[in-house]
């Protein structure tokens, strides 16, 4: 899939989820604040995704992003899938439309993966 594309949906996403301020974050915390943040699977699984996620906080600002696991590869529950630090009041717009996207996605490919185990018998 084209690059603009993706950026489309993740923009349109990002419109949906962030259409209603976060009080604190945007009046508490001070724009410097930097955070970390992990991706962590909350299950057994095949990722796919971690692209489409990561873009999520490209697209937001300036992100380090360091990436583990890729598409396709099967995880288990707690492996430690990526990690970003980056302006915490952008990661914390970011976060909710980033984990849809890439939970959704791995859902997908992990029913599909269960599928075919199935019918390989």
């Amino acid at each position: 899939m084209m690059q603009f594309y993706i950026d489309d949906i993740i923009k349109s996403a990002l419109l949906e989820d962030v259409n209603y301020i976060d009080m604190a974050a945007d009046n508490l915390l001070p724009d410097s604040h930097i955070s970390k943040a992990r991706f962590l699977a909350k299950a057994d699984g095949v990722l796919c995704g971690i692209d489409v996620a990561l873009r999520v906080f490209e697209l937001l600002g300036s992100f380090r992003l360091e990436k583990f696991k890729n598409d396709g590869d099967l995880i288990r529950k707690g492996d430690i899938i990526a990690e970003i630090e980056g302006p915490t009041k952008l990661l914390l717009k970011g976060e909710r439309t980033s984990l849809n996207l890439i939970q959704h996605m791995s859902g997908i490919a992990t029913q599909t993966f269960e599928a075919a185990e199935l019918i390989k018998g």
